[in-house]
């Protein structure tokens, strides 16, 4: 058999019903049905132990003194390389978080063309800087990239 809700509170009460948010458990067994992944649980996991300061934790870079609002100091290197020796000589930990500089070269996995910036903070010399969420741009008065 199968139900048509006809009345208009039938019909809102399987609009509700149908919601995801409703649906966490199986009406039929009681079973969860949105059940996280092992890999989403170990990386909230890792996102969250040791971190006092909630979103800002990581934000700003140490060396800007204006910014600095954490009381430790993070390691920060010029490459992979430089952080994999790091880790073989056990100064950093897997999940240890880092600085790690970005060469103009390198390629941001992003849609940049489509991602607006959050801020652009320009230099007396024509310089300026297009600040994303995860990451800052500088740039000449041509537009070419100077930093990343």
């Amino acid at each position: 058999a199968v139900h048509v809700p006809l009345s208009l509170e039938a019909q809102a009460e399987a609009r509700l019903l149908m919601f995801s948010h409703t649906n966490l458990l199986s009406p039929a067994i009681g079973d969860p049905i949105s059940v996280p992944t092992q890999d989403m649980l170990l990386g909230l996991y890792i996102l969250t132990v040791g971190n006092n300061q909630g979103i800002y934790g990581n934000r700003y870079h140490p060396y800007y003194s204006k910014y600095n609002i954490f009381s430790c100091k993070k390691p920060s290197f010029y490459s992979y390389d430089d952080a994999l020796g790091a880790h073989w000589q056990k100064r950093i930990e897997l999940d240890s978080p880092l600085w790690l500089r970005w060469g103009v070269g390198l390629r941001i996995i992003t849609s940049v063309d489509r991602e607006a910036p959050i801020e652009v903070q320009y230099e007396s010399l024509g310089i300026f800087h297009e600040i994303y969420e995860h990451y800052r741009i500088g740039k000449n008065e041509v537009g070419e990239i100077l930093s990343i």
